[in-house]
């Protein structure tokens, strides 16, 4: 995974490295990571098959990466996930060889795509009067916000800091299993004051948000476009 410190987006990264190199790799699997969800997801909807669905999508990405088509997207003329949605989308309608899907990605960077992952997650959002590219940009949050709680996970799993983010995964009723809780709840679950229930969740809260922000700046051309950005992936998640 490319450093979280690294704010060059993948685009920039993908255009001016050689795309053997160790930086371009990373480059190509962190956006295969964040992309894989809700690329998977359209071409799900599209053919109705599962395993047409993963085939198909390591077939994009191979392609995506070999003809570097990234390389044509214009911030000008709209956001980068609108560029990759129609280029999928143009993708789809143009192949007509499925068998190619085992022949393509020789040396290429496949995507880690788990197909039980897949239909869980595709099972929660029901696409239902949503429009595809609609469709595309919840799946696109949501892929967001997974990596982002898996990195805050990550970054808090030693010693007392894991509590931490039980404390915020409880408050923000982020596991299913587990019923809503207030303030006084988690005082007394975990065995610590109010306040530090509340400073807990303060630094929580900050931690996510840096680490959403800089996964987005990776996919925007400037650190003014961040703002609207976490505007949409929110609105979309709200529709």
């Amino acid at each position: 995974m490319i450093d979280a410190s690294q704010n060059t987006s993948w685009r920039l990264i993908l255009e001016s490295c050689d795309p053997a190199s160790d930086v371009a790799r990373a480059a190509m699997e962190d956006f295969a990571r964040v992309y894989w969800l809700p690329v998977y997801g359209h071409v799900r909807r599209r053919t109705g098959d599962p395993e047409r669905a993963l085939d198909l999508t390591q077939e994009f990405f191979a392609t995506w990466f070999e003809k570097r088509w990234a390389d044509a997207a214009d911030p000008a003329r709209g956001r980068f996930r609108t560029f990759l949605f129609v280029v999928l989308d143009r993708f789809l309608s143009g192949r007509h060889d499925h068998e190619q899907a085992a022949k393509r990605g020789g040396g290429l960077t496949r995507v880690p795509l788990d197909a039980v992952t897949a239909e869980r997650l595709l099972a929660g959002p029901d696409d239902a009067g949503r429009s595809p590219a609609d469709a595309f940009t919840q799946r696109w949050a949501l892929a967001l916000l997974r990596e982002c709680l898996d990195c805050l996970r990550e970054s808090l799993s030693s010693g007392r800091k894991s509590v931490h983010y039980q404390i915020f995964v409880r408050f923000y009723e982020l596991d299913s299993r587990a019923r809503p809780a207030d303030y006084p709840t988690l005082a007394r679950e975990f065995g610590v004051s109010e306040s530090d229930i509340t400073n807990t969740l303060h630094r929580a809260r900050a931690d996510f948000r840096r680490l959403l922000e800089e996964r987005i700046l990776r996919s925007v051309e400037s650190p003014s476009e961040v703002r609207a950005e976490i505007d949409e992936l929110f609105r979309s998640l709200s529709c």
